[in-house]
């Protein structure tokens, strides 16, 4: 029992440490919002579409692709963001607020936080399978944060869906995933000094996009809406990756499919969301706020989610 929970804490521990350590260099004013804000698109564009490409490029995608797990993680996601949105709609009178709930509730951050935690978890090539996942929710992600925070805008009266395919489209995660699928089935191998160049940015993910989700956490302090972010903080860590987890239990996904299925859903909320609430609209108060309490509380949270799941045997 002891030896699960020191596995898992040796899990989680590392990487809330480098977001602290980016905290605390926005703090002491090593970094400011214009680094932050050039090192924000150097991961987004650059850093993690490298990594995902090079998780699906080292393993034969054939082999780790199973249709019926994808179809539950789309399903789920989906399934998740109208549950989540409808709540909001009947049970928030504030209607300010609603995009941003919803929105902060649903989304998650897979890509910077998920990858690198699977990764420790289960090793590079095993989790291969949560860069899959990766490439089909970060669509869903995009689409219905943009869908919610359009609908509940005062600004936008209308969705543009060509400019939302477009930005989709031309999304670097989904541009690598392509790729690296079509090299990985087709089995082409690229130069060994191309091969290890693009190592060296895929060493970079980890602690430099740490570093920077860091120090862009921001806490403006306490408000009526603040009971709001308490409560999309249960629903993002708690609630929703317990149904995703017992729901995927009943229907017979075991192992590694289970655990990238328990930290798709259990990661905190996506940074990414408090610049889009902002640029459409939303409640940048409520959006952060919910950034800042689920990634801290995500270190205990998933923790407790990791030793249940090595105490059980599902990771070995």
């Amino acid at each position: 029992m002891l030896d699960n929970l020191i596995f898992s804490l040796n899990i989680v521990v590392p990487l809330f440490m480098v977001i602290l350590f980016g905290a605390f260099l926005k703090y002491k004013g090593y970094v400011d919002s214009a680094f932050l804000s050039v090192g924000n698109k150097i991961v987004f564009q650059f850093v993690l579409p490298a990594n995902v490409f090079m998780s699906l490029y080292n393993v034969n995608i054939v082999d780790v692709f199973d249709l019926r797990f994808i179809v539950f993680v789309v399903l789920f996601t989906i399934a998740s963001f109208f549950a989540v949105w409808l709540f909001a709609v009947l049970f928030i009178k504030d209607k300010s607020i609603i995009s941003a709930f919803t929105q902060g509730a649903f989304r998650s951050n897979f890509a910077i936080i998920g990858l690198p935690l699977l990764v420790s978890i289960l090793g590079a090539e095993r989790a291969a399978i949560g860069a899959i996942a990766l490439a089909f929710v970060v669509p869903i992600y995009n689409i219905f944060s943009t869908v919610v925070l359009t609908v509940h805008s005062p600004h936008i009266k209308k969705l543009n869906v060509k400019t939302l395919f477009m930005a989709i489209a031309k999304n670097p995660i989904i541009i690598a995933v392509a790729i690296g699928a079509i090299i990985s089935v087709s089995g082409i191998r690229i130069p060994i000094a191309a091969e290890r160049s693009i190592g060296f940015i895929v060493a970079l993910t980890t602690p430099f996009a740490l570093i920077c989700l860091g120090g862009n956490i921001s806490f403006k302090g306490f408000d009526v809406k603040f009971k709001f972010s308490v409560l999309a903080t249960v629903l993002k860590l708690i609630i929703l990756p317990i149904i995703c987890t017992l729901l995927a239990y009943a229907l017979g996904f075991r192992g590694d499919e289970l655990t990238v299925l328990m930290v798709m859903a259990g990661v905190p909320s996506a940074v990414a969301g408090y610049a889009m609430a902002l640029q459409l609209g939303g409640d940048g108060y409520t959006s952060s706020t919910i950034i800042v309490l689920t990634t801290l509380l995500s270190a205990f949270s998933l923790t407790v989610f990791i030793y249940i799941f090595k105490t059980m045997g599902i990771i070995i």
